[in-house]
């Protein structure tokens, strides 16, 4: 598509041609299914540039290097919840037996994240619990202790805590982003429990 011209007041009588029309006529906000027939239609988009996305009901502007969304009731979010109690016994960030929970959301360079869970280690088990988020997509971003849920239980007894935190994460790839928690522990061979898996994602725009 043509980029945009901006505004002009066109006198009596004169021809439009060709760039006028698409240059200063066709400005509208363009309606698209999805992000991506929106990249297919707009393959040079300009800066101010306008767009409705169904798939999201987001209005997003074009702010020179990303798509991002217009603030205020169209910002996009997602959010996913597991219920059910699953272990683990492993030392590095990890899936549970059901994945995530996990939300996909197009996004532009920043995302609030928002993720809680019930956890658990008990009997003999002293050890700890951490929950962390990772990022694929157009974003590759590995789970890590600096953004985790991370909970120590040193006490010989079954103790379980339900924790949450949020943090914004920045420097994504504008696009289309997911967004999947995953477990951990401290102890090779010490099982950890969580329930109630939840995970919530705003985006920020860019």
């Amino acid at each position: 598509m043509a980029a945009g011209l901006g505004f002009k007041t066109f006198t009596t009588g004169e021809v439009l041609s060709a760039g006028d029309t698409n240059g200063y006529l066709m400005q509208g906000v363009l309606v698209f299914a999805t992000a991506a027939a929106r990249d297919a239609a707009i393959t040079s988009p300009q800066e101010g540039q306008a767009c409705y996305l169904k798939s999201t009901d987001a209005v997003m502007t074009y702010s020179g290097s990303a798509w991002v969304a217009v603030g205020g009731s169209t910002q996009a979010s997602s959010a996913a919840a597991v219920a059910t109690a699953q272990s683990t016994t492993s030392t590095s960030y990890t899936d549970l037996s059901t994945v995530g929970p996990s939300v996909t959301l197009t996004t532009g360079t920043k995302a609030l994240i928002i993720f809680a869970a019930s956890c658990q280690t008990g009997g003999a088990n002293i050890g700890r619990t951490k929950m962390a988020v990772a990022i694929s997509g157009a974003t590759t971003v590995a789970a890590a202790d600096a953004n985790a849920i991370d909970l120590y239980f040193g006490v010989v007894a079954t103790i379980q805590t339900r924790v949450g935190m949020a943090y914004l994460v920045t420097g994504l790839t504008a696009g289309s982003n997911t967004f999947t928690a995953k477990y951990s522990g401290e102890q090779s061979g010490v099982s950890i429990t969580f329930a109630n898996r939840q995970i919530s994602v705003i985006d920020m725009g860019s």
